[in-house]
């Protein structure tokens, strides 16, 4: 019992009306607080509550000694305090017993029970003479407590009415024809010691005791048996009773409604600590059964969608129902029903409710109806109850009771299915918030991104699968939970601890990108921690972890972006207005002056109607009466264009400061989102190149790995076919010329690669020199006509519209120059079927234009702007013949670009295409172009040493094949270290040094500075494969002489040897 709640008076207002005794209730310190009618009847005085008990009770006993006041003595001593002999109540001078009960909640005194009988009409019968006797009948008769003459063997001779009134006799005659001593329910009681001690002793006994009468009324009374003496012999007992039933009955009432609470408490834990896998309304049931084993009990679920009730629990202790349901388990059939309309208040009333039978027979049940009214008959049910499981108006079923006795007392259940209804909503809704914590867990191990919470401490309270699963692939340990989160998790940013800080303070998310080297690979990482706030007060932070790599690595713009987008989030200001009701300006900050372009120190206390532009002005006024009028909080976006023409977009927050119901001020917030609208924009652009390009370059590695294969498939097959010993001349020379195709194809393509990756890297370098024109179209010229007849297009002419006659100097990089005519060139030959193709140049307005022109398939008007685009071929058809690595036109234009030129397309589909590059044309000089052959022979007459170094031994054997046929001793280094040694060994013998650059162990670069430093004038003549880059810048300041480009060319070996061998 809560003693917060306990009331005495309103306990007593139950307890003592009934009773025939004078009852008074006091506190701890002695005073009235409630009383019975008879209390006041008997002190001749209304009210008794408010006075100190000891004021009205002034005892003493017949010596005349004072007897002090039993109240105060029994909330002292905490004990009852009991007079059975009569004591004076002086104030209204009446004899009295009393009986003084402490009264203790949870072991602590909160007052006093005194209960007081008045025996003065008593003693004075016991007092009476013989005489008077005889003159008892009207005093006997009216006597208010109960009064039976015996004689001493036990007759009952003479009652009173008020005796047949506690005895519950139907009349006096009944209640003559009992011999108390011979009453065999007596026998075993106190009544018939005392009796006999009575008549042995001849004093007065008495007891108080509990009985059930011979009528079967049940009785707590006190009782004297006085003996009747005459001439010193017991000639009658006189039995006097004074019925203490009420007062007995409302303690044992107490004493129910105590264990009744202590009852519902440990309901009310047990189910709490309910597992969620027990049925509730089963466990509901099996508490019922305890506290009504003798009914029949019905625990049912309703379930609105269905507007029907199923039966969750059925206990009986009647046979019929019983096997009732045994029968519904073996057919594995649930009893359910569907109440009609006029039953339906009965869930909603809070207490149970009594059926009449016929009105029980109209619910529509999922058995018949004759089934039913059978198990009423032969079960006996003598009353239907039901009540509703309801809270918040919400109805989660019934409980119906079945009583087979004709008085049952429900009030109990009551309060249990009251306190069940609440714990029930509890329990179905935590049932539903576990089943969401399930759904929300299986959510998060199944998305991609890495989840974990970690607490206050940083410890780890949960992960979702993903990171389980990445921490396993990275052979990290998965048992995480309740760790530090870099004990777990090594790989995070170690600024993680900043981050959790931050948000911690700021309880905003923080987002940021990391890099991370797990298992010596570089891993890119998004980070997002978000501050998580719990219903008891914990705090705890979600850690979201995106991998991020391949966007990172393919997308540097998105990574740019990224960090810009963090800064701006970080460095995020708010410009600060507060405005009074006159429009005064009351605070300013900094930011809003700068987004507004305002002076600060000339603000405070200036009209803010003076502050904003024009056009703002009757707005801003509008808004601010608005609000005096309606406070409520605002929220709008607006465009704004400073003084520079620079255009801005602001949020603007409104809200006003209410004190007394009166709007006093305005807080304005305004935040230039100028960069948020721009960055959505942004994003969504960024997003589209991305996929763009990734799909460019799937197409574009697809298309150049098929275009490599197929150039060294013609090189192994032509060479595999070269090995026949009965291949004719003819054949050979065929063979010969497929390969050679296949190799300048290949080394177009790296070529292109290696050009495109130097314009990324801005490392390409030109070299211009004066070149004849005619002799190099003429060059192309007979090129591409080979080009004719490898891809079987011989029907096609080639027509070169220039002559000998224009054989012009021009001032250019030849090999730049040549690589933009023949990508040209091979376009042209792709994409034409018939009819011609023509190419030269011509002069314009101090400006030389080359131009290539077909009858080929031509291009559509709206393709043309992709033309230059790398990776971009007008058609993904891998089954076309139009076949390339999509670089070729992007590195024409970049090309075209750094030589100061320009590119130009003229295209009508299915009729042709023209291509044309305009240069400025500078006349240098003028002279007739000589063309000398490198011959095969050398002209060095005396023998040469040679140092070769070549870690391929392919490579190797092909130049020493090469160069088999002149007086030269070849020596053969596999590396740059082993080319020193060999160097240091014979420096005097060796006339030349062939340096690969790439090498193991001592690169070429390295080797040749050690050779230079042994002798500073040998020659060195380095081997590359990446003609115009930086290896060629590089050999030569590390001391080479010359450079050779791979694939090796034995003419321009020849002359480079001659050239430095002399």
């Amino acid at each position: 019992m809560n003693h917060q709640n306990f009331h005495v008076s309103d306990t007593s207002n139950f307890l003592f009306q009934p009773s025939s005794e004078i009852l008074i209730i006091t506190n701890q310190n002695g005073i009235i607080i409630n009383t019975n009618t008879l209390a006041e009847s008997f002190f001749n005085r209304s009210p008794l509550n408010g006075l100190v008990a000891k004021d009205i009770l002034s005892l003493k006993t017949k010596k005349g000694e004072i007897v002090g006041c039993p109240i105060l003595k029994c909330i002292q001593e905490n004990q009852t305090i009991e007079s059975l002999e009569p004591l004076l109540l002086v104030q209204n001078n009446k004899l009295v017993t009393f009986k003084a009960i402490p009264i203790n909640i949870d072991k602590n005194n909160y007052g006093c029970l005194f209960i007081i009988r008045d025996i003065n009409q008593t003693e004075k019968i016991k007092n009476l003479s013989q005489e008077d006797i005889q003159n008892l009948p009207t005093i006997f008769k009216n006597a208010p407590l109960g009064i039976a003459i015996i004689d001493i063997w036990g007759n009952i001779l003479e009652v009173n009415s008020a005796m047949l009134t506690i005895l519950g006799s139907p009349s006096a005659e009944a209640t003559k024809q009992i011999n108390i001593l011979q009453f065999k329910p007596l026998q075993e009681t106190p009544l018939i010691g005392l009796f006999n001690k009575a008549l042995e002793t001849k004093n007065i006994t008495s007891d108080t005791a509990k009985y059930f009468t011979k009528w079967g009324k049940l009785i707590y009374v006190y009782y004297q048996l006085v003996p009747i003496i005459q001439d010193d012999e017991v000639k009658q007992i006189w039995l006097y009773v004074n019925d203490l039933t009420p007062v007995y009955i409302a303690q044992e009432k107490e004493t129910l409604i105590k264990n009744q609470i202590a009852l519902l408490h440990q309901f009310s834990y047990e189910f709490i600590t309910l597992d969620n896998s027990y049925n509730p309304f089963v466990f509901i049931g099996e508490k019922v059964k305890k506290l009504f084993p003798d009914c029949t009990i019905t625990i049912n679920k309703y379930y609105p969608t269905k507007n029907l009730f199923i039966t969750e629990f059925l206990y009986s202790p009647k046979p019929s129902v019983q096997e009732l349901s045994e029968k519904l388990k073996q057919k594995k059939a649930l009893l359910s029903y569907t109440l009609p309309q006029e039953l339906w208040p009965l869930n909603f009333q809070g207490k149970f409710i009594k059926i009449p039978h016929e009105d029980f027979l109209t619910v529509q049940f999922s058995i018949k109806q004759e089934e039913i009214i059978k198990l009423l008959l032969t079960a006996q049910v003598e009353s239907i109850y039901s009540m509703g499981f309801i809270n918040n108006s919400i109805l989660m079923g019934n409980i119906t009771l079945f009583t087979h006795k004709e008085e049952t007392n429900i009030e109990i259940l009551e309060l249990l299915i009251n306190q069940a209804s609440l714990l029930l909503q509890r329990h179905l809704s935590q049932k539903k918030i576990n089943e969401n914590h399930a759904f929300y867990k299986s959510i998060l191990n199944t998305i991609d991104d890495f989840i974990l919470v970690v607490d206050v401490n940083y410890k780890i309270v949960f992960t979702n699968q993903p990171l389980l699963q990445l921490l396993a692939n990275y052979n990290y340990s998965t048992s995480v939970l309740g760790l530090e989160i870099k004990e777990a998790v090594p790989f995070l940013n170690q600024n993680i601890y900043n981050y959790l800080i931050t948000c911690k303070n700021t309880k905003q998310s923080q987002l940021f990108q990391s890099t991370s080297l797990i298992n010596n690979t570089l891993v890119y990482y998004q980070t997002n921690i978000s501050y998580l706030s719990t219903d008891q007060d914990d705090e705890q932070f979600i850690i979201a972890i995106r991998d991020v790599t391949k966007l990172a690595l393919k997308s540097k713009e998105v990574e740019t972006l990224t960090s810009i987008n963090q800064k701006i989030i970080e460095n995020l200001n708010e410009g600060v207005l507060i405005v009074d009701t006159d429009y005064k300006i009351k605070v300013v900050n900094q930011p809003f002056c700068d987004y507004f372009e305002i002076e600060k120190n000339k603000l405070t206390d200036t009209s803010v109607i003076n502050v904003f532009p024009p056009k703002f002005k009757d707005k801003a006024i509008e808004i601010i009466n608005n609000l005096k009028q309606n406070p409520t909080n605002l929220y709008f976006e607006f465009p704004f264009e400073n003084s520079k023409g620079i255009k801005k977009i602001f949020s603007e927050e409104l809200h006003p400061i209410i004190e007394n119901n009166k709007v006093i001020f305005i807080l304005v917030l305004v935040k230039d989102i100028t960069e948020q609208k721009n960055r959505e924009l942004t994003l969504i652009d960024s997003k589209e190149k991305a996929e763009l390009s990734n799909r460019l370059k799937s197409t574009f590695i697809a298309t150049i790995s098929h275009e490599i294969r197929n150039s060294l498939n013609a090189i192994h097959g032509f060479a595999h076919l070269l090995q026949k010993a009965d291949l004719s001349d003819n054949k050979r020379d065929q063979y010969i010329k497929q390969i050679n195709a296949s190799s300048s194809t290949l080394s177009r393509i790296i070529d292109d690669l290696i050009d495109y990756t130097k314009f990324e890297t801005g490392n390409l370098q030109l070299i211009f020199e004066t070149v004849f024109l005619y002799d190099l179209l003429k060059e192309l010229y007979e090129q591409y006509q080979q080009e004719l007849l490898i891809r079987n297009k011989q029907h096609i002419s080639l027509v070169l519209e220039n002559t000998p006659d224009d054989n012009l100097p021009f001032e250019t990089d030849k090999l730049r120059l040549k690589q933009i005519l023949s990508n040209l060139l091979i376009n042209a030959i792709k994409y034409t079927y018939s009819g011609k193709i023509c190419f030269g140049y011509k002069i314009y307005n101090n400006s030389i234009i080359f131009y290539v022109k077909d009858t080929g398939t031509g291009i559509k008007e709206e393709h043309i702007p992709q033309l230059f685009k790398p990776f971009v071929q007008l058609s993904s058809n891998y089954t076309t013949e139009q076949k390339g690595a999509g670089l070729g036109l992007t590195i024409i234009k970049t090309l075209t670009e750094l030589m100061g030129g320009s590119i130009h397309v003229e295209s009508k589909w299915q009729v042709g295409s023209t291509f044309s590059v305009r240069f400025p044309y500078r006349h240098t000089f003028t002279f007739e172009n000589t063309t000398t052959n490198v011959e095969k022979h050398c002209s060095i007459a005396r023998p040469l040493t040679i140092l070769i170094a070549e870690d391929d031994d392919i490579n190797y054997m092909f130049i020493e094949e090469m160069l088999s046929e002149y007086n030269f001793t070849l020596i053969h280094a596999r590396n740059g270290k082993e080319a020193v040694e060999l160097f240091t060994e014979k420096m005097e013998q060796i006339n030349l040094v062939l340096m690969d650059i790439q090498m193991p162990i001592m690169d070429g670069f390295v080797a040749t500075q050690k050779i230079k430093i042994l002798k500073p004038d040998i020659p060195v003549i380095a081997q590359t494969a990446y003609a115009y880059s930086t290896e060629i810048e590089m050999s030569k300041q590390v001391g080479c002489s010359d450079y050779i480009i791979k694939p090796i060319e034995l003419e321009v070996l020849i002359q480079k040897i001659e050239q430095y061998a002399k």
